[in-house]
């Protein structure tokens, strides 16, 4: 009965969802085809950190170092509360050119003691609006503040549970009003119906990039490294990886979006691997891969 009211609810994302379980091949071409209909002008690979606990701050630079010797400057997005704590090292990684986006001010991820479990929390569907707004607005000044820049851009925390209409045009309203030009907030579902740089929301959206065998699934450090009875190990990461590889070599139109959590891969030499054969394609920053889209992208009204 719950599938059936999902379905109802939001037909094309159930119907292209079931297609990519029995021809994923199928729904990763239809995002191949909207990025050549975005008007993006070549194939990209924008790596983003989610620094979201302070295991992070130990070990970022050692991994934007490794990073950045193979060609890839990642972009950072830190909640507030964390970037006043590591304040010299993120100051750092921006004077090195590193971009940072808002990702609002209030911690929302927790390790456990012996840093192994990662524990949720503080998320925006189940906020007051007016508790999200007070929250990317502090973010905003953190990154001021800590940074000395204006951030450009904005990630939500636990991005997958805001996601609704309403959620993203209240959020790119919020956005507009700080002079922002992009948000990076919403799953590979919104890649697959509206394609890799919509505007349907008000601003800039930027979806991250789903599995090309799986395109509803995100690719990150957490889902195949460390969520609980996961079903899906390092060795599929790595896998999917080298497959959106092998489409960015291609040569066409393509977008990869994916991020990462610094405590999460900082000991993990196969991520580092795998990174290096994207580095050829990496975009220093989300502002700089603005300029690969045309100023208003051809919207799908799916």
């Amino acid at each position: 009965m719950e599938v059936f009211k999902a379905g109802l609810k939001n037909p094309v994302n159930f119907g292209l969802h079931a297609l990519s379980k029995v021809a994923p091949e199928t729904v990763t071409q239809r995002f191949l085809s909207l990025c050549t209909q975005s008007g993006l002008k070549q194939p990209a690979f924008l790596l983003s950190f989610d620094c979201d606990t302070k295991k992070d701050i130990r070990v970022v630079r050692s991994v934007h170092q490794r990073l950045t010797d193979m060609g890839i400057t990642p972009v950072y997005a830190v909640p507030g509360q964390l970037l006043e704590a590591g304040a010299e090292v993120y100051r750092g990684l921006a004077d090195q050119g590193a971009e940072f986006i808002n990702h609002g001010y209030f911690e929302h991820s927790h390790l456990s003691a012996d840093e192994t479990v990662y524990e949720s929390s503080y998320f925006y569907d189940q906020l007051p609006l007016e508790k999200v707004r007070e929250d990317i607005l502090l973010g905003d000044k953190a990154v001021r503040d800590i940074i000395g820049k204006a951030p450009q851009g904005f990630r939500t925390p636990h991005f997958g549970t805001f996601q609704s209409k309403s959620d993203l045009i209240f959020l790119h309203r919020v956005l507009a009003d700080l002079g922002y030009r992009f948000s990076t907030s919403t799953a590979p579902s919104a890649g697959i119906k509206w394609g890799p740089a919509s505007r349907r929301f008000g601003l800039f959206e930027f979806p991250v990039t789903g599995c090309p065998d799986a395109p509803f699934r995100i690719l990150d450090s957490w889902s195949f490294r460390f969520a609980p009875n996961r079903k899906l190990g390092e060795a599929d990461y790595v896998s999917q990886a080298n497959a959106m590889r092998t489409l960015l070599a291609s040569e066409k139109p393509y977008l990869v979006n994916i991020y990462a959590d610094p405590s999460q891969i900082h000991d993990w030499d196969d991520f580092f691997v795998a990174m290096e054969g994207m580095a050829p394609y990496n975009i220093k920053s989300y502002s700089k891969l603005l300029e690969l889209f045309p100023p208003a992208p051809v919207r799908n009204h799916i």
